[in-house]
């Protein structure tokens, strides 16, 4: 079982399975006006999808955020360098992408990262 939540046309979305920018660009087509994106440097596996993939994904489509890509990998490559400094705090011991078994084991992606040790 897989968690999403969706109120009022909002979406949010843990990328433990590396599936959520396909998940959010079928939300989005199917009228779901906001997703929650992690900057591309702290997104991916327990965090939300990336930014950088949802804007790249929607250029020019009728979707296009006129979010200029420039300025989020100039923005993502500042949070790269700032999340060293938390890299002793990562989960990433024993989680190193993104993983399925939240789809076997019916984990929700947020508590994936509860039963690391």
């Amino acid at each position: 079982m897989l968690i999403i939540i969706w109120l009022f046309d909002f979406l949010f979305y843990s990328d433990t399975a590396g599936t959520g920018v396909a998940n959010y660009l079928a939300a989005i087509q199917a009228g779901a006006d906001i997703v929650d994106v992690a900057i591309d440097s702290m997104s991916g596996m327990t965090s939300q999808p990336t930014m950088g993939g949802v804007v790249a994904a929607l250029q020019n489509t009728k979707y296009d955020t006129g979010i200029n890509m420039d300025k989020v990998n100039e923005y993502s490559a500042f949070w790269e360098q700032t999340r060293l400094l938390y890299a002793p705090f990562e989960c990433t011991t024993t989680m190193k992408s993104g993983n399925a078994d939240v789809y076997k084991n019916e984990i929700p992606g947020g508590q994936y990262t509860n039963l690391q040790v």
